[in-house]
């Protein structure tokens, strides 16, 4: 082979290793992007999980004081009434 003729074939060689590797750092920037939205996600899906526990435990006291102030009016009417 001729002098031009390696050149080019070393060109060409150097030229797709440098493409794989422009290549394997996108793929792997884009791999790292992609796992970081991932754990975001689970992130915000556990949070979102834990609110929602947490309004759901909040009616709770609600509800109880709703029940003893109905309980209270029977017995104060019951009261009124008996008397």
């Amino acid at each position: 082979m001729t002098d031009k003729t390696d050149f080019a074939i070393r060109t060409n060689i150097d030229t797709m290793h440098f493409m794989r590797d422009s290549l394997s750092q996108e793929l792997e920037i884009r791999m790292n992007a992609y796992f970081a939205l991932k754990r975001h996600y689970r992130d915000l899906k556990n949070e979102e999980a834990l609110l929602s526990y947490h309004s759901k435990n909040n009616l709770w006291p609600i509800f109880t004081f709703i029940c003893a102030l109905i309980l209270a009016c029977i017995v104060v009417i019951y009261k009124i009434t008996s008397s």
